[in-house]
């Protein structure tokens, strides 16, 4: 894991409506040590992670976290590059299993902590529960998918106004700065940006950014795509988002040696402006507007009933893990904890 570019925080994925957008797989791959963890909602998954990742950087470590798309206050993974280790919750919506049992995952079940006993007390709650969270997803999603099939309606009407002469002679200005550090790398894709039951959350996936430049969401989705073709292209090193609606679609692109961010300003407004005067065709935009902002407030009033839905669901995820928190062995979990981080650390 030598040449892997270090990226903070990112998400496992984006639950769009075209369903969960996996990436966990990508964050993992080429990592020789794999902690699968297991278990039910509130058997303590998150919290076994954040005590490792907390143990690794006291260390010194430098320590990646992968946050939940539906709650970016709980972790879905942790990865210590410098160890090639890493541990991950392998439950829905991102299940994994052990393709090399020992020799590189270990899985591990935190229900092992949870008392059955107490557990089967309260059997219907948690299947009432359990069903009106994945109904909730699924009314969600729904509604996700018709702010989906708007958004790719205003694309279309962008990309009448989009002039690709123009783009394409930015991205190759912004392309012949990178290529002149003479590093060759590769492009990757890390999340950095969800919809969930907050609504749109951006971390911080890039604090070394040192310009941000914030591209006019008219048509940054044809700009940033293009420049993450190019990067490619020119095997340059550079890192990318998908957009959390529409994976297809790019959202930002960082380029780690230049420290430079390139990112759709509807995710991120500061820094120095790209306006759509840059890319447009002479006057095309002027007589879209109309269109535009009809589908644009559209596509903004379902989105916010979607993350109604969404919030409902996480409420009904947060009384099914008071359930088993409640049924949880916090002893025999810290054991646990201990136990791995002993094993990755020793003594150091």
């Amino acid at each position: 894991m030598e040449n892997r570019a270090f990226v903070p925080s990112y998400f496992a994925g984006s639950f769009t409506g075209a369903g969960f957008n996996n990436l966990m797989s990508e964050a993992l791959a080429g990592v020789k040590k794999i902690y699968i963890i297991k278990g039910t909602p509130g058997s303590g998954k998150s919290t076994l992670m954040k005590k490792i990742a907390s143990a690794a950087e006291t260390s010194g470590e430098k320590v990646e976290r992968i946050y939940c798309s539906s709650d970016p206050n709980s972790l879905d993974g942790v990865v210590v590059p410098s160890m090639s280790f890493a541990i991950a919750d392998g439950t829905a919506p991102h299940v994994m299993e052990a393709s090399y049992p020992l020799a590189v995952e270990t899985i591990v079940n935190t229900g092992d902590y949870v008392s059955s006993e107490k557990i089967e007390n309260r059997r219907e709650e948690i299947i009432s529960l359990s069903d009106s969270k994945k109904r909730l997803f699924e009314q969600a999603g729904l509604l996700l998918r018709s702010a989906n099939a708007l958004n790719r309606l205003k694309m279309q009407i962008c990309e009448e106004g989009y002039s690709a002469e123009k783009g394409f002679k930015y991205c190759m200005n912004v392309l012949q700065k990178e290529k002149s550090y003479k590093a060759e790398g590769t492009v990757i894709r890390r999340s950095c940006a969800s919809f969930g039951k907050n609504g749109l959350t951006l971390l911080n996936s890039f604090p070394d950014a040192e310009k941000i430049y914030s591209v006019s969401n008219e048509f940054s989705p044809f700009v940033l795509g293009t420049l993450r073709l190019l990067a490619e292209e020119h095997k340059l090193s550079a890192i990318y988002s998908p957009s959390p609606f529409n994976v297809s679609d790019v959202a930002c692109v960082y380029f780690p040696e230049s420290k430079r961010l390139f990112i759709s300003s509807d995710l991120k407004n500061d820094g120095e402006r790209i306006t759509f005067c840059r890319f447009e065709r002479k006057g095309a935009m002027k007589q879209r507007r109309e269109k535009l902002k009809f589908i644009s407030k559209t596509e903004a009033l379902i989105l916010s009933e979607a993350r109604a839905y969404l919030s409902e669901a996480m409420e009904k995820h947060g009384e099914l893990e008071q359930i088993y928190v409640s049924a949880l062995n916090r002893d025999g979990l810290d054991c646990l904890a201990s136990s791995i981080v002993l094993s990755l650390l020793g003594d150091k």
